[in-house]
């Protein structure tokens, strides 16, 4: 069986009976041999058959089979991703909040990223189901770039944007007052307030 991470075990599973002849039929079930296995990752001998080993004219033998379960992409899968410029996250399986723009004050903002899967209602966990990159300047007024790339039972890289934008600043010019004397006034100065 191979299936999507979902963020639920496996609950089906058949089987292949090979060796009847005509329309002969043989009895099983088929079954998880391992419990609640949920992350992405291949189990040999977790789904098992069993039943009967004489069954009318069979000897019939068991075989295990091997459950697969594939990381989730976190972009859509029908995108040909280019590395150099990766596709926002799937959001017809995820939601994202943030990256929220920002106002430039001087220091590194690298804003938060929450992903939440729709499927498990879940939120990821940066370092155990991805990591963010951000690009170089995280500084000055301009687009942030934030590359997003999954690990553990998700796969894929996507981008979200944010923009740094600029601080509010006033000048205002001090006030001078002088006797007349004929002669122009000498500079006054300013006052400089902002965020």
């Amino acid at each position: 069986v191979t299936k999507t991470y979902d963020g639920q075990p496996a609950t089906t599973a058949g089987a292949t009976v090979t060796g009847l002849i005509g329309s002969d039929t043989v009895s099983y079930t088929v079954a998880f041999g391992v419990d609640d296995i949920t992350s992405a990752q291949e189990t040999e001998g977790a789904i098992v058959a069993s039943g009967a080993e004489l069954q009318g004219n069979y000897t019939v033998s068991y075989a295990a089979g091997k459950l697969t379960i594939t990381k989730k992409s976190i972009i859509d899968p029908g995108t040909d991703p280019d590395p150099d410029n990766p596709p926002a996250i799937d959001a017809s399986s995820f939601t994202v909040s943030g990256p929220e723009d920002t106002v430039y004050n001087g220091a590194s903002q690298t804003q938060p990223v929450t992903i939440v899967d729709k499927a498990t209602g879940s939120a990821l966990v940066e370092g155990t189901d991805y990591v963010l990159a951000y690009s170089d300047d995280t500084v000055n007024v301009g687009t942030v770039t934030v590359t997003i790339t999954g690990m553990g039972s998700y796969t894929g890289t996507a981008a979200e944007t944010y923009e740094i934008t600029p601080a509010a600043v006033t000048v205002t010019a001090n006030d001078v007052t002088k006797t007349y004397d004929g002669q122009p006034a000498e500079t006054a100065g300013a006052t400089v307030e902002g965020t």
